[in-house]
C-alpha cells in the first residue's frame, strides 16, 4: 500500500516524498518508484533527519 500511496503522490499531487522503513529492500523499491528521499529508521532518527531538510509545503 506505501509504494501505491507514494507513486499516487508523485503523478497527482507532484509532491515531494519522504519513505521511512527498517528494510534496506523497500527503501531501495521505493527510491526506484521516486521517492525524494529514504530514511532507515533502524539506522538513523527519522525525526530528526526530516527536522533538518529545508521546509517543503506538505499536503493536508
Amino acid at each position: 500500500m506505501g509504494n501505491l500511496a507514494l507513486q499516487y503522490a508523485k503523478n497527482v499531487f507532484n509532491a515531494k516524498v519522504i519513505a521511512i522503513d527498517v528494510n534496506d529492500g523497500q527503501l531501495e523499491l521505493a527510491a526506484s518508484m521516486g521517492a525524494d528521499l529514504t530514511i532507515n529508521s533502524r539506522n538513523e532518527d527519522a525525526a530528526k533527519v526530516i527536522q533538518e531538510k529545508p521546509a517543503a509545503p506538505t499536503l493536508r
